[in-house]
């Protein structure tokens, strides 16, 4: 019992993770991005990872990742700038903290993949490894070994349940002792619809019901 709760616990934290986690470009709230270059200085240096979570709105003050729009000189690449005016529908104004001088580009609400919730400052091997991570066959794993683990508790819950049931079934028939046979060989004499031990001292602890005998 305690270690099927002990997996149902870690099973609903491991969905809430990879739910949490889940990223922007495959439908999820989440993204991670490496800071590249000095513009951000000092807020976050080169190879700092930075989680971002998107909202339904951002403000002034808020650093953000964003997408260049097609057409414009860095079409598809992704900035980490802090908003310092404008709004989500005509254009927000961005500047990265290092910077005299505002972007040239001007991101809507839509371009915008998420405001920065934590960072990290991770060495080469890290950056390698979250590298792999962003990869999609792996969220495809994550996405099928949390579907597989659902299942398997599932399934697993159900099983020890009718097993449950069947050990219990099992106590009351091992408890009932199979009518015994009377000298002489067979039952002549015993009453099929009547309990053998009716009015004896075992019938007075008996607790099993009969549906289809009578105790008396």
């Amino acid at each position: 019992m305690v270690a099927r709760g002990l997996s149902g616990v870690v099973m609903v934290a491991l969905v809430a993770t990879v739910v949490y986690l889940w990223p922007v470009a495959y439908g999820g709230n989440s993204g991670i991005v490496f800071v590249a270059g000095e513009s951000m200085l000092p807020t976050y240096t080169s190879n700092d990872v930075v989680l971002t979570r998107k909202q339904d709105s951002y403000a002034v003050g808020d650093v953000i990742v964003y997408t260049i729009a097609a057409g414009d000189v860095g079409a598809g690449h992704q900035i980490i700038h802090r908003i310092v005016g404008g709004d989500g529908v005509s254009g927000w104004v961005t500047k990265g903290d290092n910077r005299k001088y505002p972007d040239s580009w001007h991101p809507i609400n839509s371009q915008v993949l998420g405001r920065v919730a934590h960072s990290a400052a991770i060495g080469g091997t890290l950056r390698s490894i979250f590298v792999l991570l962003l990869a999609p066959w792996v969220w495809a794993l994550a996405a099928m070994a949390v579907t597989f683990w659902i299942a398997w508790t599932f399934l697993a819950a159900r099983d020890a349940e009718a097993e449950d049931v069947s050990t219990a079934d099992a106590a009351v028939i091992i408890g009932v002792d199979m009518i015994p046979e009377v000298a002489g060989g067979g039952n002549d004499g015993i009453d099929p619809g009547r309990c053998p031990y009716a009015g004896t001292a075992r019938c007075a602890t008996c607790t099993t019901r009969f549906e289809d005998r009578r105790c008396a």
